[in-house]
């Protein structure tokens, strides 16, 4: 058992579980059941006795009827031509007492004015008989037919009050009415309900599509007219009629569609679908009548019952043309009784259906019942002759008037609970359970079982209760594996789906084959051979059909038997066939022709066709020996000269195997010296091109790749020619310098600009650090960096860099660029907070103190004709102290190196023109403007030139 759970697969082991689920559950029901059952008493149906009720006249039976402690019979007594017929010649009165009739006088029924009515009726309709009780919740009607027609009828109408009778009238008949037959109303459809094409049908709520054309009624689950298969099938009389000659209607029960169809120039006839199992099943007697049982359970008919579960019982019977007359419920909650009547033959059919198990007891037939308050059943069967003695059958039935409590145990949770309630629980309970049994066919099978779980825990808060064992413990987990298994079920469905289709190709397939089979003239040991070679290899395919799983083993184990029966006639054919002389002079032929074509080859790939065909010849000669090893042949000689031939055969073969390898190798080594040399070039030029192609360092890599694999393909096509597979290496080495060579020259590029590129990014954000430093509000801080072209700047650098691949480069300008916004914001924070009358005074409480922003910077000035160190913007002096400086004081005063206290810069500048003017060779052309650059100077040296000339 451990093996066998740990070969299952993940749905089979869901089923397991909630196998044991179920079996807790149904355990914990019974359980309850047996505890219900002492709190409110409740009896089944038992056989108490047989007896007989004894009458003064021969008579034939017709209905019976309890009052209290009485009951009233009611029979026929024919008398030929006797005119006055008595009371006591139609009614008898017993007294049931210890399961005995004791005879009492007509007292009960002795009326003077019932006396009058009944003596003008037998006097005024002489065929008058009396037919049947019928009796309303205060009135009883004792019918009479007052002719042969079943609808001709008189009735006599009693008052019932405390077990007494008091007549009425004669003129009641009016009130006995049928009770209506059907719980639901017959739709019928329209022309939308069409739905046209080849073949045509009947939409029924797009659940369902029928039609009565073309010889039958066929009924399709897929709303498909493009074809006129369905799942089922009954012949028509009439096969030419059209869509719209037959009338459809149907009923919506839930799970269940009461479909009515009537074709044209027929009867109706009467189906249920079930949209769960998407099974149809014909219930003619559903044309009579038609009862849902309760919380909608299912539909109860004359003959049987059909549950939402798809469980349905149709009992055997000869009896139609049945009639609903009324249900009895017990006072237990859990069973109910349904009567249906045949006017005709005066055939009663008493159905009890328990809620809780949700099944019909083996139905009675009789002639005419009754129920006493205590629940006992009186009925019997009408004899074939007048008869003074007439057997009854008294049964106990849970149809008592009243519930029989044990008032000691008022104190009970499930007294408490009440007998209702639980009798409801337990019935939902059980359609779990029956869910649960359901097989695998079942339409959204685990939903269902996930959602009445789920209804019946939330409807019930005492099935939590230990004093009702607990149901929802099972429940609750049968709702959570339920839920597990909707996927797996679907899964299920699919693999099922699958095996079951695989299983319709294969048995095509065999099909085709056997037809093939039988209808093929053998003439030849080819045709045998080809034929036997198909079954076998049928046979492997039945075979690997056989793994897939949820396939059907007996179709399959079917197959096989097909495919060997088969192959053993097939088998012996082919021996009897090889006995003849001339055999095996077709594969001797094939074997010279091969041969022939060996020789005329002159391209390797021509030779594949000639390969192919030694190989079939071949493998044919092979089916042949293992023909010969499996079947006996009583003539040894025989056997022995067929495997002679054979092998003489194979010997030609094998030479014609040689001639063809010999001429191949040649013809490959000359061929692929060529191919070689054309795709080396074409190798090459591609490198070329691919190294141009390769922009970046991926378009690089992925060049590369593409070459790698041409390579690779070369050295396993040529991997049979060792000069190619080294000439194939150095071109591999070669290939590998280029692109890496490429790569890195790519890499190095886009380094250095990506490094140029962060640069210029750096430099601009400290431009933008010290412009935000400047605001004086947030709202300037964020409309420059919101809009200013220095931040559009920094953004357009990073995505250049991103864009080259440096997202690291990218992301630290982005992070700086957010950074500068923050510390400008906070800088401005502090100043606004810490700054107070302007900007370089500091507030401290009382104190103020003046803040000086320059920058600190270190010189050195002339003070009291002394130097001194000094800090810019600081009140900080220190003497120097190097004397070598003050030798130079003179030059302390000189602001320009062209000019001094003695020469003026005219004069300087005059002198350095004169000096480069006799220094220069063509001293006609010398242009001292272009040897001096200062605008000033020139002017300074022009005018000191003129006054000298």
């Amino acid at each position: 058992m451990a093996d066998k759970t740990l070969d299952s697969g993940t749905y089979e082991i869901i089923r397991n579980r909630l196998n044991e689920q179920r079996t807790d559950l149904a355990a914990r029901l019974a359980k309850l059941n047996a505890a219900r059952h002492e709190i409110f008493a409740a009896n089944g149906f038992e056989l108490i006795a047989n007896q007989r009720i004894t009458t003064e006249n021969h008579g034939e039976a017709r209905g019976i009827l309890a009052l209290g402690n009485l009951c009233i019979f009611g029979y026929n007594v024919h008398f030929g031509l006797r005119e006055n017929i008595k009371l006591s010649d139609v009614f008898s009165v017993y007294k049931f007492y210890n399961d005995h009739f004791e005879p009492q006088p007509l007292t009960l029924i002795n009326d003077e004015n019932f006396v009058a009515d009944f003596t003008n009726l037998y006097k005024y309709y002489r065929d008058s008989i009396f037919a049947k009780f019928y009796t309303t919740s205060n009135y009883l009607y004792m019918i009479f037919q007052t002719s042969k027609n079943p609808e001709d009828k008189k009735a006599f109408k009693w008052l019932i009050k405390n077990d007494q009778l008091a007549y009425v009238d004669d003129r009641s008949v009016h009130e006995v009415r049928k009770a209506a037959q059907h719980d639901f109303d017959w739709n019928k459809t329209t022309l939308e309900d069409r739905r046209l094409g080849v073949h045509p049908h009947i939409s029924i709520l797009d659940k369902v599509f029928i039609e009565a054309i073309g010889g039958d009624i066929t009924f399709k689950i897929e709303n498909n007219t493009a074809t006129g298969r369905g799942i089922y099938h009954e012949p028509v009389l009439n096969r030419d009629q059209q869509l719209d000659d037959a009338d459809y209607y149907y009923a919506d029960l839930g799970n269940l569609i009461a479909i009515k169809i009537r074709p044209y120039q027929e009867e109706e006839r009467s189906y249920i679908f079930n949209i769960r199992t998407r099974e149809v099943k014909p219930i003619r007697s559903l044309l009579d009548a038609g009862i849902l049982l309760p919380d909608n359970q299912g539909v109860i008919f004359p003959n049987g019952y059909y549950l939402q579960n798809g469980d349905f019982k149709v009992f055997e019977s000869d009896l139609s043309g049945l009639e609903f007359i009324k249900s009895i419920a017990s006072p237990n909650g859990e069973d109910i009784f349904y009567v249906f009547y045949q006017v005709r033959s005066n055939t009663y059919v008493l159905m009890s259906y328990n809620i809780i198990v949700q099944s019909v007891e083996t139905p009675i037939i009789c002639n005419g019942f009754t129920l006493f308050d205590d629940g006992k059943l009186i009925y019997f069967r009408t004899e074939q002759e007048a008869v003074r003695h007439h057997q009854v059958q008294i049964w106990q039935t849970p149809y008592t008037a009243v519930l029989q409590e044990n008032a000691e145990m008022r104190d009970n949770v499930l007294y408490k609970i009440g007998n209702k309630d639980i009798v409801s629980a337990m019935s939902e309970s059980q359609e779990i359970i029956q869910l649960l049994s359901k097989e695998d066919s079942y339409s959204r099978l685990y939903e269902d079982i996930q959602k009445k779980a789920t209804d019946l825990l939330d409807a019930y808060f005492w099935i939590r209760d230990p004093a009702t064992f607990d149901l929802a413990a099972p429940l609750a987990l049968i709702k959570d594996i339920a839920n597990t298994a909707i996927d797996e079920f679907a899964k299920v469905q699919a693999q099922r789906q699958h095996a079951r289709e695989s299983l319709a190709t294969m048995q095509k397939r065999v099909d085709q084959l056997v037809v093939d089979i039988r209808n093929e003239v053998i003439i030849s040991l080819d045709q045998l051979v080809q034929l036997l070679a198909n079954t076998r290899k049928m046979q492997g395919a039945v075979i690997d059909l056989g793994n897939v799983k949820y396939i059907d083993a007996a179709s399959i184990q079917s197959l096989k038997e097909t495919l060997d029966q088969y192959n053993v006639t097939l088998s012996q054919d082919t021996i009897n066939f090889l006995l003849k002389d001339q055999a095996l002079a077709p594969y001797e032929q094939k074997v010279a022709d091969q041969k022939a074509k060996v020789s005329s080859v002159t391209k390797a790939i021509d030779a594949q066709a000639i390969e192919e065909s030694v190989k079939g010849i071949a493998g044919e000669l092979e089916m042949l020996i293992d023909i010969l090893n499996s079947l006996k042949i009583e003539d040894t000689t025989q056997s022995t000269s067929i495997i002679e031939k054979i092998s003489l055969i194979f010997a030609s073969l094998n030479e014609v195997k040689a001639d063809l390898v010999r001429t191949l190798n040649n013809l490959r080594s000359k061929e692929a010296t060529s191919e070689f040399h054309a795709q080396l070039t074409l190798l090459e030029q591609g490198i070329v091109s691919f190294l141009d192609l390769s922009t970046t360092p991926a378009k690089c890599e992925d060049y590369f790749t593409k070459v790698s694999v041409q390579l690779e393909e070369l050295e396993s096509k040529f991997a049979d020619f060792p000069d190619f597979v080294l000439k194939l290496a150095d071109k591999r080495d070669e290939i590998i310098k280029a692109f890496n060579g490429k790569n890195e020259m790519l890499i190095a590029n886009i380094n250095k600009k990506t490094t140029s590129l962060e640069q210029v990014g750096l430099r601009v954000l400290k431009n933008i650090g010290n412009k935000a430093g400047s605001f004086d509000n947030k709202e300037d801080i964020y409309a420059f960096f919101s809009s200013d072209l220095m931040i559009g700047k920094v953004r357009s650098l990073a995505a250049d860099l991103a864009e080259l691949g440096d997202v690291a480069k990218a992301e630290n300008l982005e992070n700086l660029l957010k950074v500068s916004q923050e510390v400008a914001l906070r800088n401005l924070k502090d100043k606004t907070d810490l700054f107070a009358d302007g900007q370089n005074i500091i507030s401290l409480g009382d104190y103020k103190f003046v803040v000086n922003k320059q920058v600190l910077d270190l010189g050195i000035i002339k003070r009291d004709d002394r130097l001194f160190y000094h800090l810019v913007g600081t009140s900080f002096y220190k003497e120097v102290k190097a004397e070598t400086l003050y030798k130079y004081r003179l030059s302390w005063e000189q602001e320009l190196i062209s000019e001094n206290n003695e020469i003026y810069r005219g004069e300087y500048l005059a002198f350095q023109a004169l000096n480069a003017m006799i220094e220069s060779k063509d001293r006609s052309n010398f242009d001292y403007k272009g040897f001096i650059n200062s605008k000033v100077e020139r002017d300074y040296a022009a005018g000191y030139l003129k006054g000298v000339h």
